[in-house]
């Protein structure tokens, strides 16, 4: 199975936490580019995320169209329409290949994107091959949710440079 990691994260890094991704449950800004790049990157394919960034998801967006959305929770009778919910990474990895091999043709397409939060983005940062970053060109000083370090086992192949932000994607080397 393909993991991509999907996100956009602030210029400053924190040592021991990492960047900068969320303040009080939000995004700390607003970048309509950046919303058009994840969903023509997500489209059609399955997005696996903890169940505080699916609940953080305007409700008459969610569950997010045209994607298999996949959400991880230790609550074992959560329950919305439309997902599919699993208690770990693995389940979810697991579920994601075994609806893969079922619904190939009709509906999702490889990779899984990995769409958040900071516990997931930690867990899945091992077994992922490529991020696909926005890297935003702000500080944010009173963060309370990161993104692991992007260290030298990342190599960058591709860049797109705007103002106030940037799009990256990585590889595993």
């Amino acid at each position: 199975m393909k993991l991509t990691i999907i996100a956009a994260v602030a210029k400053n890094y924190v040592e021991t936490k990492g960047y900068p991704i969320g303040k009080n449950g939000k995004i700390p800004w607003h970048i309509p580019e950046d919303l058009k790049r994840f969903k023509q990157l997500t489209k059609n394919h399955a997005i696996i995320m903890g169940r505080k960034t699916y609940e953080s998801i305007p409700k008459n967006f969610r569950p997010l169209k045209n994607r298999l959305n996949i959400v991880l929770t230790r609550q074992k009778d959560y329950f919305e329409e439309g997902i599919v919910i699993v208690n770990s990474l693995d389940e979810a990895i697991h579920s994601t290949e075994l609806l893969y091999s079922a619904a190939m043709e009709i509906l999702i397409h490889r990779p899984a994107y990995i769409i958040g939060g900071e516990n997931v983005y930690k867990k899945a940062m091992p077994l992922t091959d490529c991020l696909e970053i926005t890297h935003v060109d702000q500080v944010v000083d009173d963060a309370d949710a990161f993104f692991p370090k992007i260290d030298e086992i990342w190599k960058e192949i591709k860049r797109e440079d705007h103002a106030g932000y940037s799009f990256a994607t990585y590889v595993r080397r």
